[in-house]
């Protein structure tokens, strides 16, 4: 594993974070926002071929055959889990976030969490920050089982912030990966 420096894990959330908050904005104008099916608390959601989370209790939504992403909602929070894809080779959740950072360059409006490691329910490794700005906070997380990584955003009003990421953290402890050729979870 390559190591990174404070500096530099530091420069990857603060873009992705930036990143993910633009995707926000853009990609629902693109996503279709008819028909599809009702997302309900309590139940797995299969956020792609290979990967689901259990939806938790105040998020909802629809779950569109043809959109380019899920997203959920609970009052003025977004939360946007995005499926496992495999690393590159070479790869791993280090270079990830590194490859995020080269991408971007910082923005000054957004202050940035050091970034907090921890592990899933499954044993995935994980790494999250948060971002601010006037009255919004995002917190991206990624997620890997060695072999793939996925992303989650959330993103929310101040006031709404607690409530929000306390259920969001719960989604994405939640994650499982699947062989997307078996259905078989992996055994982190």
């Amino acid at each position: 594993m390559r190591d990174v420096s404070r500096a530099q894990q530091w420069k990857a959330t603060l873009l992705i974070a930036v990143a993910v908050v633009i995707a926000i904005v853009l990609l629902p104008a693109l996503a279709g926002t008819a028909g599809g099916d009702t997302i309900e608390p309590g139940s797995d959601l299969a956020v792609s071929d290979n990967t689901s989370i259990t939806v938790e209790e105040g998020w909802s939504g629809t779950n569109e055959d043809d959109a380019l992403f899920v997203s959920l909602t609970n009052g003025g929070a977004q939360f946007i889990p995005v499926g496992a894809v495999a690393f590159e080779d070479g790869e791993d959740l280090d270079a990830v976030v590194n490859r995020f950072a080269s991408a971007y360059e910082d923005d000054a409006s957004w202050a940035v969490t050091d970034p907090v490691t921890f592990v899933t329910d499954a044993g995935y490794d994980g790494v999250g920050v948060e971002a601010h700005s006037d009255g919004q906070t995002a917190e991206t997380w990624i997620v890997s089982n060695g072999d793939m990584y996925a992303t989650f955003v959330l993103t929310s009003p101040d006031n709404e912030w607690t409530t929000a990421s306390e259920s969001a953290e719960l989604m994405v402890d939640s994650i499982v990966i699947t062989d997307a050729t078996t259905g078989e979870g992996d055994d982190a």
